[in-house]
């Protein structure tokens, strides 16, 4: 909100924000007597888990992936579902190739540990199956890039370093360019 200071009394009345727990009850967050939520946290150099203070089974993990800096959340619900991951990476080393469109399935970047993240661009005319994992069809895909589509791990919300494959439907001539940070 904008002039509003941090720690001031908020312009409208407070209304309490819940969530509903895994049987379907409506659930408000306690607050301690300063108005404060209680967290409970517990975090090491390899990563560790911040409860909400109320449910032990809410929580925000810490993630210390191979590479990274910072540190990467994973938020989880009360039936144990990781539903947001963040986290950012720094690199400093982009290797930049192009894999020919192909009606076969191909391999677009081999599995690397090392890997921060990956650009794919599909240039060319034809549409793209693109597989996280090995042997793309038409039926077993993770994303369908059309002609001039992008494509990235910032829109996976997770960094994926293990093999990725991609089938076109036709092969006219174009291809994926790739980028890969590590």
């Amino acid at each position: 909100m904008s002039g509003v200071a941090v720690g001031s009394p908020a312009p409208i009345e407070a209304q309490p924000v819940g969530w509903k727990d895994a049987n379907g009850n409506v659930v408000i967050p306690t607050l301690d007597g300063s108005g404060k939520l209680p967290v409970a946290a517990s975090v090491t150099s390899s990563g560790g888990a911040i409860n909400d203070g109320v449910d032990s089974s809410i929580k925000a993990t810490v993630q210390d992936y191979t590479n990274s800096n910072p540190l990467a959340v994973v938020l989880t619900n009360t039936s144990g579902t990781a539903y947001i991951a963040s986290g950012s990476s720094s690199s400093t080393t982009s290797t930049l190739s192009n894999v020919s469109d192909s009606a076969s399935s191909v391999t677009v970047l081999a599995s690397n540990a090392a890997r921060l993240g990956f650009m794919l661009y599909n240039d060319s005319t034809s549409a793209a199956n693109v597989k996280l994992g090995a042997t793309a069809s038409t039926s077993s895909f993770t994303k369908r890039m059309v002609p001039r589509e992008e494509w990235s791990t910032a829109q996976l919300l997770v960094n994926y370093t293990g093999r990725i494959d991609a089938i076109w439907d036709t092969a006219p001539g174009g291809a994926m360019r790739v980028t890969e940070l590590t």
